[in-house]
């Protein structure tokens, strides 16, 4: 029964650390990537990177963690002009 008890209560104090554990805006992307098991790499250029993860978007902005979200990548748009001489 006592065996029980500790398991819950270690339990519990582990359960109130996983938000201490989750990624935050401001770190590095190499502390990111330490931390995160399974990433793809699905944008980058100049000075963004865009990494996608458990279903959410991690976006760096020159190596920190800018910001998460879980909506879409924005698409880049272009336009042709055809000129006819």
């Amino acid at each position: 029964m006592k065996k029980l008890f500790l398991l819950i209560v270690v339990l519990i104090s582990l359960l109130g650390c996983l938000p201490v554990l989750a990624p935050q805006v401001g770190m590095t992307r190499n502390q990111w990537v330490g931390q995160t098991l399974i990433g793809d790499q699905v944008y980058l250029d100049e000075n963004w990177e865009v990494w996608k993860s458990g279903g959410k978007f991690y976006y760096f902005k020159d190596g920190k963690l800018d910001r998460i979200d879980q909506g879409q990548l924005l698409q880049e748009r272009f336009q042709i002009e055809n000129i006819q001489k």
